[in-house]
């Protein structure tokens, strides 16, 4: 597929500026009310996360217990971006066999979208097409006109973005997001059928 970005038309932006830049526009009252993003990794870390530090060395009960107490701070995010008018959707793509970390990050996921956030699964044998030159990007598309690829290290962390604000690029960006979240299923109904069951993934402690 073409690339989604204009490379001549983005920017680098490090990791810092992407946070700002992106709390920005989610406040802009002229935003376009929806956010979208699309989830392709099957891996993350984020050492800043009691969650997934307790995960990440073995302690599956642990992170289980400590991703309730987040749920206060969700509901008060998607509360207020609620007033603010903005709808937030997401795209997980999910490779099969189940990854010890997607095992995880679908309990995490349930909060989010108990809380608010419209969350689709969706199959990498789904995305095939758009893949032919490699895994499909990690994208928000802000509905302000700018739409960011996230950019991460080897083992997963984020390291900063790509921003956009050319509205071809836009436009591509949203329609792919828009059409794979449109071909997806509900995260409620796949965690039920194929991630509830599963026992916890065997991980070596550290």
């Amino acid at each position: 597929m073409p690339d989604l970005f204009d490379r001549a038309r983005s920017e680098p932006m490090t990791l810092e500026e992407y946070s700002a830049d992106f709390r920005r526009r989610r406040r802009d009252p002229n935003g376009a009310g929806e956010a979208w993003k699309l989830e392709r990794r099957q891996f993350f870390s984020d050492p800043d996360d009691p969650p997934w530090v307790a995960f990440s060395r073995g302690r599956w009960h642990e992170s289980l217990r400590l991703m309730e107490g987040t749920r206060s701070t969700y509901r008060e995010y998607y509360e207020e971006t609620r007033a603010q008018g903005v709808t937030h959707y997401r795209v997980r793509v999910v490779e099969e066999p189940v990854q010890p970390y997607v095992q995880w990050e679908f309990h995490y996921l349930m909060i989010p979208a108990g809380a608010g956030e419209r969350i689709r699964v969706l199959r990498s044998d789904r995305v095939e097409e758009h893949e032919r030159d490699g895994p499909l990007p990690e994208i928000i598309a802000t509905g302000t006109g700018a739409v960011y690829e996230v950019l991460y290290s080897p083992d997963g962390r984020p390291t900063g973005a790509r921003r956009t604000t050319d509205a071809e690029s836009g436009r591509r960006c949203a329609e792919l997001v828009k059409a794979l979240y449109a071909a997806g299923e509900d995260l409620e109904t796949y965690f039920e059928r194929e991630i509830e069951h599963l026992d916890p993934p065997r991980l070596e402690a550290r």
